[in-house]
Parts: structure tokens; sequence; C-alpha cells
């Protein structure tokens, strides 16, 4: 009979890596949501939240003037705040917003696509589209 402990690692290795795909896989897909929430709360709104170092949803479209409501769910502090190249300085910037802390603003009157940050943390990126 063939000695089939040479044949171990091989095998945990590869249920190592098949256990390492199926984890990041469900990870991945329950922390992006697929839809912009909106809410009645605030007239129907676009309501975004900071989960774990990101803006969800990131990229979402609303009506000239319509409200933006921003929840900050991480557990350090955060802001949204526009992109000087993609609008005026200053066309919105919530400052800083604390861990479980709710903020509100008014989108830009104007149509376009205004790039946004977090300017805590630049990585944190997304696009608020004014249409309509």
């Amino acid at each position: 009979m063939p000695d089939s402990s040479r044949f171990r690692p091989a095998l945990t290795l590869g249920a190592t890596l098949v256990a390492t795909a199926l984890l990041l896989a469900a990870c991945s897909s329950a922390s992006t949501p697929t839809s912009t929430s909106r809410s009645s709360a605030n007239g129907g709104g676009v309501v975004v939240k900071i989960v774990n170092f990101k803006f969800v949803p990131a990229d979402f479209s609303v009506k000239p003037g319509e409200t933006v409501t921003i929840t900050n769910d991480d557990s350090v502090p955060h802001t949204f705040t526009a992109l000087p190249h993609s609008s005026p300085f200053g066309a919105f910037d919530t400052g800083t917003i604390n861990p479980g802390q709710t903020v509100t603003i008014t989108a830009p009157r104007k149509p376009g696509t205004f790039g946004y940050l977090c300017t805590l943390h630049p990585f944190m990126t997304g696009a608020l589209t004014v249409a309509g």
C-alpha cells in the first residue's frame, strides 16, 4: 500500500486555500450592497453609511438639492468632503463625523458628478452624481 502521508501537506494546503476563498467571497458579498438606500425619514434622500473604512454606497445619484444623510457606523471618525477638482472647494464638507454620529447635507443644485473623500482617510472615496 502506498504511503499517503506524503500527500497530506498538499491536501491541507488545498483545503486551506478553498476555505479562504469561500470566506473571502462570503465577506465581500455580505458587505457590498447593490442598491442605493433611500429614507422616508429625510424626505426621500439618500442614506450613506460608513462601515469598515468604506462609504456604502460609495457611488450614488441624487436630485439637485436632495438630502444626503451620512451615518458613521465605524469605530473611528471620518469626513464626507467634496474633492476640490470635482466641484468648487467646500461644495460640501461635513467636518468630522464621530462614531455613531449622523449628519445630513444638501446635494449641490448644479447637475454633475462630484467626487468626495474622507479627509482623514483619503483612500476612502466615492462619487455623488446630481441628475435631473
